[in-house]
């Protein structure tokens, strides 16, 4: 079985399970178990190399966090049943592994890097088992050619979660799209209507709204006297007669 098929079913195991919501959480969950699964592989190159040597390797990892010692099958088992299995890893493995202690050692450092801001997101054990299975099934760092094929495991799950969310915005707008969308069809149907008629909206001035006259406007400068209202009347008759004949 190639990388691709493996990772997709994978995927197809951590949609079943109720703990883990998108994308984003299938590539943390599949991160952690991917290295502890190559963290396990590289201990034993580093075992042998130690014996090789007539040393006595000691692992950085508890004897309980190891990935052998919990996720490996022995007797054609599970060492731990489906049923403890994810409270096993939630109250063993994580706390311990999340305090590690360095004390100047590289490699401890950096499996507390890894677990430090890392979360178990799957709730049931039976497809944790299974997850487990494919990548026993699918990894072999001890293989030189599957190493570099490694980085196809995290480029498909990324190429996959740009899919999905190509496909979320094209079968659901944003809300901003929402929102502005329908609003702007009535203007656009006011400035079509408008257009088509030859008609252009401007603000009339109000019906009862009256210039001030000649004479009311000479009593609002300043030093003048305001008008009674029965002179304004008889300068408004004067000036229309005057000036309703034309000059000859």
């Amino acid at each position: 079985m190639n990388i691709s098929t493996t990772i997709k079913s994978i995927q197809d195991i951590m949609r079943k399970d109720d703990g883990v919501d998108g994308g984003a959480q299938r590539i943390g969950q599949l991160s952690w178990m991917l290295f502890l699964k190559i963290y396990d592989q590289c201990e034993e190159t580093w075992e042998d190399d130690a014996a090789d040597r007539g040393e006595t390797y000691r692992s950085a990892l508890p004897r309980e966090c190891r990935l052998r010692n919990w996720a490996a099958e022995k007797d054609g088992k599970p060492q731990i049943q489906a049923n403890e299995l994810v409270r096993y890893v939630n109250d063993e493995v994580f706390p311990a592994l999340k305090d590690l202690p360095v004390r100047g050692d590289a490699r401890a450092k950096v499996v507390r890097a890894v677990f430090v801001e890392a979360n178990n997101y799957m709730k049931s054990g039976t497809l944790m088992l299974d997850v487990i299975q494919k990548l026993d099934a699918a990894i072999d760092f001890h293989d030189i050619r599957k190493r570099g094929q490694l980085g196809e495991i995290y480029e498909q799950i990324l190429n996959d979660l740009a899919q999905r969310r190509q496909c979320r915005r094209v079968l659901h707008p944003s809300r901003r799209h929402r929102a502005h969308g329908p609003a702007s069809r009535p203007r656009a149907r006011q400035a079509r209507d408008g257009a088509g008629s030859g008609l252009r909206h401007r603000r009339l001035p109000h019906r009862h709204h009256r210039p001030p006259e000649r004479a009311d406007r000479r009593a609002l400068q300043p030093g003048r006297q305001a008008p009674s209202p029965t002179a304004s009347a008889a300068s408004r008759r004067s000036s229309s007669r005057t000036c309703s004949v034309p000059p000859t």
